[in-house]
């Protein structure tokens, strides 16, 4: 079963304490006897040091997840100066244009306040259709 992510007061608590304990399984015990839950585990709190070492902080540098790396600035620029020259590109075509997948010029479409315009064939309405 995966823990829960550690707050930033908790992750500050294991810092404090373990600079003064010195040994993960220390810090364990005093998280089991202050806070009464289970404590993180010693590779955790290992990790957690090592990070505050090399940073001198034990926040978060990245957020987690892939990072969106194509709908970068540059590539937001280009999509508006395309549709001014031709309004009437496709999604694919642009797609090919600017060497970018289709699912990221939707992202940026949405992101600039445009719909998606899909096609439909209307079927003509005949006199006898409103009865």
């Amino acid at each position: 079963m995966p823990r829960r992510q550690l707050s930033v007061n908790e992750k500050t608590w294991i810092v404090k304490h373990m600079c003064r304990l010195e040994y993960p399984i220390n810090v364990q015990r005093l998280w089991c006897k202050q806070i009464n839950n289970n404590p993180p585990h010693r590779d955790t709190i290992r990790v957690l040091m090592k990070k505050y070492e090399q940073t001198g902080s034990v926040l978060d540098i990245s957020p987690p997840g892939r990072s969106v790396s194509v709908t970068d600035q540059g590539v937001k620029d280009e999509v508006p100066s395309v549709l001014q020259k031709e309004p009437r590109t496709s999604i694919h075509q642009m797609s090919t244009d600017l060497s970018i997948s289709r699912s990221s010029v939707r992202r940026i479409y949405k992101s600039m306040g445009f719909k998606l315009y899909i096609p439909r064939l209307i079927h003509e309405l005949n006199e006898d259709d409103f009865d």
